[in-house]
């Protein structure tokens, strides 16, 4: 009756219920439920800064008459495609603030001086004779780094992450008007990444069986295989080894099989580990593993495991006595045993850190009165290779060291033999000299721990978020000349036409000591390399990673020389791990770098000083050629091979194949192996305000006849290369390598980053294009 009387369908009432309400706030008033005034922007958007961002949904009058066909097409939207409008909405003005925030950039690096120092820095060129004060107070700006795989942090008023913030959109739908980038698109991976995906270490992988010391102590072998692994082990005269007093070891050695008792599970550890590294030093050397114990691969991998078993056993995370000693080697075991670096191993050293920390490590053994004087300088050596290690290692995967070095006072150990005192020692005697002939254990470690907290102090001020001023810069780079005009003779960088007689480990230890240094050099200046090429008085800088990128090519070919049928290093391919394909890889960024500037017109130098490209492409084609031959044995040299031929693609014009798997010749010059390049000797220019460079080395290397990496600047080479590649926005693709080159924290998170083989940016699409167009 009652539906008689108002003549209405109970249908039409169902489905009244069941229509979409109109929406009279903005998308972000209604999200968080705030009164919403419906402006344009709205009140609550606009007081809260988030004007750009809100979108407010067309209302609509259903079936009105007056309605247009704009109205009449959305109103059979449903709610989710309105919420599609919205976020397109939002795209858009998002896009359209990047390409503004993008324009004042660009606005920005054409003036990288700040206005605050404007003033104080005329735009003529200072007098040769004059010194400029002002230039203390000149910085550098830099960025917060992309993110990767969306886990790290950049603050919210940087680009990046509102170029992050699209990203994140795009994921959620493709829209044909408003196209940001494909950066997130899945790349190819290398079959040799498929080979070696990230493995988790023994000792964080879980629970072990519970056993007691009579179980375990049936795992090693006979006493004397094992007392021959142990002395293969200290045949192998690492550095580190000088963590270990050698005949307080024996000594203790020996007392264990007579009562086993009064030994720790982690000194049964500590056993499984040296020999796993004796397995491995088998291993490199094609020496079989004494004891027949099998083959060397096998042994290595058993032990470890046992090692690692009886680390959770004993509890490693609470200090011990020889619990840093073992953790260290059992790192070492982890980290050497695949080619491509793994991130776990950095976490296994952070965990060492600590631990030492928690031991007291980083406090000097003069706070500690009742610790003995052995004690005590046994604790300083093991402190000084922490510390080092976990510098490299963690500037390696991008991080920050786990300890600086205002948080630690321990010094340094003394230069000693091991036989100069023992445990009834009670006063140390004077350390010996550097110029000794005869060269302590320790000797290497000191030598290159006052690079490595040069390096780590540099490392951080680079990395930290204000930019340290020029003259910040001049004191660090002071500081590091200092440290490496300090290195003893023996140590000192020679070539192997002068190292006959030298055995391999010292011709190791020189060429990793070298490596720091040039490396240190490229960090600390690679942030005022552009401007050296406008400002004469920032091209101290510019020369500095210009030198020291191409001495370390120069180590990267000398070794691949050596390290064929014949050579000094033949047995020594190790020594081309993760750590140093970092080091040769950002060597060849720079020169690429230095290429890019040449190619375009705009960046013309205008300080009168020039460096020929000729020798600079030569460099980079033999490193290119190393990077091919060596992609068999680690992931990493192919996807240094791939970036490079990029590279060498845009500085040339030249098409240099990027897949290394078919490539046979690339018909173009330096594809012929063990062809040296022609090189110059190195020289420093004549820059006003600054004094050359002193050469540390001693008169007699000038004579060995060898060609020096290095490059004199020539003041007829032309600025500009012809490139031939149609269809090619030079500007663009140049863009590319200098954005690589030019950001410290996009190449310390992209480009070591050892999941993938080519450097993922944003803006790589883009590059890709060019390339294939």
């Amino acid at each position: 009756m009652a539906t008689e009387a108002t003549g209405t369908d109970p249908t039409d009432y169902e489905g009244s219920k069941k229509r979409s309400r109109v929406r009279y706030s903005c998308t972000i008033c209604r999200e968080k439920k705030r009164k919403c005034n419906r402006g344009d922007p709205c009140d609550q958007c606009e007081k809260r800064g988030l004007a750009s961002s809100c979108v407010i949904v067309p209302y609509l009058i259903r079936g009105g008459p007056g309605a247009s066909s704009e109205h009449a097409a959305l109103r059979h939207q449903t709610p989710q495609s309105a919420e599609m409008a919205a976020l397109q909405a939002k795209l858009h003005r998002l896009t359209e603030e990047l390409g503004q925030m993008r324009s004042r950039e660009v606005e920005m690096s054409r003036n990288p001086i700040s206005e605050s120092s404007a003033s104080s820095v005329s735009a003529k060129q200072p007098s040769s004779g004059t010194e400029t004060p002002s230039l203390m107070g000149i910085t550098e700006p830099t960025t917060a780094g992309p993110m990767v795989d969306r886990v790290r942090y950049v603050d919210a008023a940087n680009w990046e992450a509102i170029l992050d913030d699209i990203t994140r959109l795009t994921t959620h739908f493709k829209t044909k008007k408003y196209v940001v980038c494909d950066a997130e698109e899945p790349e190819d991976i290398p079959a040799s990444n498929a080979a070696s995906k990230p493995t988790v270490p023994f000792l964080l992988s879980g629970a072990f069986p519970t056993a007691n010391m009579t179980t375990l102590m049936a795992l090693l072998p006979p006493r004397d295989i094992t007392t021959r692994l142990i002395e293969r082990f200290f045949e192998g005269k690492e550095p580190a080894w000088c963590m270990f007093h050698v005949p307080t070891f024996w000594k203790e050695f020996h007392e264990f099989w007579e009562d086993q008792s009064q030994f720790s599970l982690t000194w049964l550890a500590l056993l499984f580990a040296m020999i796993n590294h004796a397995a491995f030093f088998c291993l490199r050397a094609d020496e079989a593993v004494p004891g027949d114990l099998g083959p060397a691969t096998y042994v290595a991998d058993i032990f470890r495991s046992h090692c690692a078993r009886c680390l959770a056993l004993d509890n490693y995370t609470t200090p011990g006595k020889y619990k840093v000693e073992t953790m260290m080697l059992y790192f070492g075991s982890e980290y050497l045993r695949l080619a491509d670096a793994q991130q776990s191993t950095a976490i296994l050293m952070s965990i060492i850190v600590r631990l030492a920390m928690h031991s007291g490590m980083h406090r000097d053994p003069s706070h500690f009165k009742g610790m003995s004087v052995f004690e005590g300088e046994m604790r300083k050596r093991l402190w000084t290779i922490v510390t080092e290690i976990d510098v490299l290692i963690a500037f390696q995967f991008g991080l920050p060291s786990n300890v600086q070095s205002q948080y630690f006072d321990t010094g340094l150990p003394r230069n000693l033999h091991d036989r100069d005192f023992d445990e009834a020692t009670v006063k140390l005697p004077p350390e010996r000299p550097m110029t000794e002939v005869e060269r302590t254990p320790v000797m290497y470690t000191i030598v290159k721990s006052r690079l490595v907290v040069v390096f780590s102090d540099i490392v951080s001020r680079m990395a930290s978020r204000s930019s340290p001023d020029y003259g910040e810069v001049l004191r660090l780079d002071e500081r590091l000349e200092r440290a490496h005009e300090e290195i003893p003779p023996v140590l000192r960088d020679r070539s192997f036409t002068l190292s006959v007689e030298d055995t391999v480990d010292l011709i190791m230890q020189r060429l990793w000591i070298e490596l720091m240094y040039l490396k240190a050099r490229i960090v600390l200046h690679r942030r005022y390399f552009t401007l050296g090429r406008k400002d004469i008085r920032f091209a101290h800088s510019r020369f500095a990673c210009i030198n020291a990128a191409t001495k370390i090519l120069e180590i990267q070919f000398n070794v691949n020389e050596e390290y064929k049928p014949g050579g000094r290093l033949s047995r020594e391919r190790w020594f081309v791990s993760s750590l140093s394909t970092h080091d040769f890889l950002l060597a060849d960024m720079m020169l690429c770098l230095e290429l890019s500037h040449l190619l375009r017109p705009e960046g013309r130098n205008t300080t009168g000083i020039h460096i020929d490209k000729e020798p600079l492409l030569s460099i980079l084609q033999a490193s290119r050629d190393i990077w091919k031959s060596n992609r068999k044995d680690s992931s990493e040299a192919v996807r240094a091979f791939k970036i490079l031929s990029r590279m060498l693609s845009l500085s040339t014009g030249d098409h240099y194949e990027s897949t290394p798997e078919t490539v046979s010749s690339d018909g173009v010059l330096g594809s012929d192996m063990g062809l040296r390049p022609s090189y110059q000797l190195a020289c420093n220019p004549v820059i006003p305000g600054y004094m050359p460079q002193q050469s540390v080395e001693p008169a007699w290397m000038e004579q060995d006849g060898s060609a020096r990496w290095g490059f004199m600047p020539s003041a007829s080479s032309s600025e500009s290369i012809p490139i031939p590649m149609t269809g090619v926005d030079t500007a663009m693709t140049l863009d590319w390598v200098r954005s690589i080159c030019e950001d410290d924290s996009v190449w310390d998170t992209k480009v070591q980053d050892p999941n993938v083989d080519t450097i993922d940016l944003p803006w790589l699409k883009s590059f890709t294009d060019s390339l294939n167009g």
